[in-house]
C-alpha cells in the first residue's frame, strides 16, 4: 500500500534554555574513546512471576548505561530484526523519508550501533553527526565515519538551526521526559528541518500472549512508555507544528529453538528464561509493533 509520508516540522514558537553548544560546522566533535567500564551485564530478568517488567529498566539510567556499555546484546537484537522480521520495517520508512529530504547535515540521536549513520554516509550526500549517551556506542559511530560524541539527548552540544534532519530511532522512551529531548531536536533543526522518530506501542497484548503461550505462564503487563505510538503525537505537537504517524506492525519469526534462545539471551527482561525455551513444533511468531513519526 502507498504510504503517506508527512513530516514533523519545526514550530516557530521555540524558547529553549541554553546548554553547552558546539557549532555543527566544527568537525571537531569526533568520537570520544570509550572509558573502561567495570560492569558486567547482570541477569536482571527471572522466570515466572519475577520476570523483569520493561518499565522497570527502560528508563532507569543505571540499567540502561550497563545494557549499552557493550554492543553484544544490542547487536544480537538488531540482527534478529534485520533477518527475521516478517512485515513492514519501520527502518525502511525512516530511510525513505531521509532520501526524500536530501539533508546536507543529518544528526542521529541515540545512534546505537551506527547502522543509520553508515547507510546515510554511503547512500546520500550528507554530513552525518551522531550522539549517544553510551561512550561505547558513540565510539562505534565514530568508527563508522560519523562525527560522533557522547552526550545527553536532552542537552545537545550544537548551536541552534544546525541540521536539516534529526533522527531519534527507538530512543525517546529511554528518558522519562522525552519532551525535553524533542525540544532539543527542534532547537538544532533549521526552520524547515525534518524530525523523524520511531517507537513502539503500549498495546503489547499480542506479544505478551505469544510469550505466555510459549512458556505456559503469565507474563506481567508492560507499563506505558514515556514516548509511544499512543502518546507520541501529542508530545511532538509541543515542539512541532505538524506531526503524522505511520504504523509498522510485524512479527519476528523464529524457525528454530536455537534462534529464539539467542534472541532471548539478548533481552534484558527475559534473559534468564532463555534456557527454558521448549522445542518448537512450528515457527514461533513474536509480534512486533513500531511507529514512525
Amino acid at each position: 500500500d502507498a504510504v503517506s509520508l508527512g513530516t514533523a516540522r519545526r514550530s516557530a514558537l521555540m524558547d529553549q534554555p541554553s546548554c553547552r553548544y558546539l557549532d555543527a560546522g566544527d568537525n571537531g566533535t569526533s568520537a570520544r574513546s570509550a572509558p573502561a567500564i567495570a560492569l558486567s551485564r547482570p541477569r536482571w530478568a527471572r522466570r515466572a512471576d519475577t520476570w523483569l517488567v520493561m518499565g522497570d529498566w527502560i528508563t532507569d539510567p543505571d540499567i540502561v548505561a550497563v545494557e549499552y556499555s557493550s554492543e553484544k546484546s544490542y547487536r544480537e537484537r538488531w540482527l534478529a530484526y534485520r533477518e527475521l522480521l516478517d512485515g513492514p520495517d519501520d527502518g525502511d520508512i525512516v530511510r525513505q523519508r531521509i532520501v526524500e529530504a536530501q539533508p546536507a547535515r543529518l544528526l542521529d540521536v541515540g545512534s546505537g550501533l551506527g547502522d543509520l549513520c553508515v547507510w546515510a554516509r554511503d547512500e546520500i550526500d550528507t554530513e552525518v553527526f551522531a550522539i549517544d549517551a553510551s561512550p561505547r556506542m558513540a565510539s562505534l559511530c565514530g568508527q563508522a565515519g560519523a562525527y560522533a560524541a557522547q552526550a545527553d539527548i536532552r542537552c545537545l552540544p550544537f548551536t541552534d538551526a544546525s541540521f536539516d534532519c534529526v533522527t531519534a530511532c527507538s530512543v525517546l522512551y529511554h528518558v522519562s521526559d522525552p519532551e525535553r529531548a524533542i525540544a532539543e531536536a527542534a532547537r538544532v533543526l533549521k526552520p524547515d528541518g525534518l524530525f523523524i522518530a520511531t517507537t513502539g506501542s503500549d498495546d503489547e497484548h499480542e506479544r505478551l500472549h505469544a510469550w505466555e503461550s510459549l512458556f505456559g505462564e503469565r507474563i506481567p503487563d508492560y507499563p506505558p512508555q514515556s514516548f509511544s505510538r499512543e502518546n507520541g503525537h501529542d508530545v511532538l505537537l509541543r515542539s512541532f507544528a505538524h506531526v503524522d504517524r505511520v504504523d509498522c506492525d510485524a512479527a519476528l519469526v523464529f524457525r528454530s529453538r536455537e534462534q529464539l534462545v539467542l534472541y532471548m539471551k539478548a533481552l534484558v527482561q527475559g534473559a534468564d528464561a532463555a534456557d527454558q525455551v521448549p522445542e518448537l513444533s512450528e515457527p514461533f511468531r513474536l509480534p512486533f509493533t513500531a511507529s514512525v513519526f
